[in-house]
């Protein structure tokens, strides 16, 4: 019956979202949980949960990550771009990579290519020092985009493939950004 899966739906996405509550070890899993509470309308109840932790542990870096990419993916870039700062402190953890990446994206949502590049290549070089090769992989298809604009569309591809080949197959959302940049510039060339 069409009307209780409808009634299930928002039961089972709450249910996807509590699962994917990030642990103190995986950066990756807290921007999935909140990207997973923004499309599923849980965003409130998420960010709730974030600022308690803060409110307990001040440099709770898991929570402060996800109040930043929550504020991100609803448009509060001061908020954002504030709280991802405050993770910056310490570059030497896969929290900065994250923050770094974040960063790049909210000015990429703006077209602050000028602002979006430098976080990029932080991001990347503290990827590969940390061996994060999801955070690598993210931040090159993103470079990609901005320095294929600017150096060809082989300086694109060339970044894709770097991307491709360090990023694992069960990777989905990389993956998919990068299938979708290899489109642009294959449409390109």
């Amino acid at each position: 019956d069409l009307d209780v899966l409808s009634q299930l739906a928002p039961l089972a996405l709450a249910a996807m979202v509590a699962q994917a509550m990030p642990n103190a070890e995986d950066p990756r899993a807290t921007v999935r949980a909140a990207a997973l509470a923004v499309q599923g309308d849980t965003a409130a109840r998420l960010d709730s949960r974030f600022h308690a932790r803060v409110a307990g542990d001040p440099n709770d870096r898991a929570a402060l990550l996800g109040i930043a990419t929550l504020a991100r993916l609803r448009y509060d870039y001061p908020a954002a771009e504030s709280t991802y700062r405050r993770l910056l402190t310490r570059p030497d953890d896969r929290y900065a990579v994250y923050a770094h990446l974040g960063l790049a994206e909210g000015f990429d949502a703006r077209s602050m290519t000028r602002a979006s590049r430098p976080e990029l290549e932080r991001a990347l070089g503290a990827a590969r020092q940390l061996g994060d090769h999801t955070a690598e992989g993210r931040a090159l298809v993103f470079l990609s985009i901005i320095r294929g604009r600017l150096e060809g569309v082989r300086t694109a591809e060339a970044l894709l493939d770097t991307a491709a080949s360090v990023v694992a197959d069960t990777v989905f959302d990389v993956w998919s950004l990068l299938r979708g940049r290899r489109a642009i510039a294959l449409a390109l060339r």
